[in-house]
Order: C-alpha cells, then structure tokens, then sequence
C-alpha cells in the first residue's frame, strides 16, 4: 500500500470514530456520496467504475468496482454500502476510486 493510500485510509477512519459513524448504524440507509464531493472528486470517484477516466487514473482496470474492495462494507447483494473513505455516506457498489484495494 503506498503511502498516498494509507494516508487518506487513516484519515477516513478517523472522521468515522470522529463522528461516532460505525459499520453497526451505518445500513444501507446512507446517503450516496456524491462525484462532485472534493475528496471523491479527488480520489477520482465514479458511481459506475465504467465512467474512470482511464488517463487521470491508469491503475484503474475493467472489472474493479467497489464491491469488490477491501474499503466497503456493504453486503455481497446491496446496491450500495458504507466505505470509511466517505465517512456518513455510501458508495455505489458499482462505483471505482484510486484507493481501490483488491479483497483478498
């Protein structure tokens, strides 16, 4: 994990303890974050992966979307779920950021 990466990953971890947000309460009932958000927007979100700007963001690859990265939290069948990127708000599980992280 680079550098960039583990950063924003503390930070939004933080803003979730901060808040008191926490994958208990947080359900399926959250507010999309939305592409215009700054730090989606700097983190290249899309709500569908197919929309990534393939020249700003090259590490992205076909096939990658939210619901298959380490970061979300939804169930397998949601349409949406929490990340802790976007502390309060959810992600389309079709959707795609730079901070993508393969499931393992």
């Amino acid at each position: 994990m680079d550098l960039h990466r583990r950063r924003v990953l503390q930070i939004g971890t933080a803003a979730a303890i901060a808040t008191g947000v926490s994958p208990i309460i947080w359900g399926e009932s959250l507010p999309l974050v939305s592409e215009s958000d700054p730090l989606a927007q700097a983190l290249g979100y899309k709500s569908e992966a197919k929309n990534v700007d393939k020249t700003k963001f090259p590490q992205y690859v076909a096939g990658e979307t939210c619901s298959s990265c380490t970061l979300y939290m939804g169930t397998a069948a949601a349409t949406s779920g929490p990340c802790p990127l976007y502390a309060g708000k959810a992600v389309s599980a079709k959707g795609w950021c730079a901070s993508y992280a393969k499931k393992t």
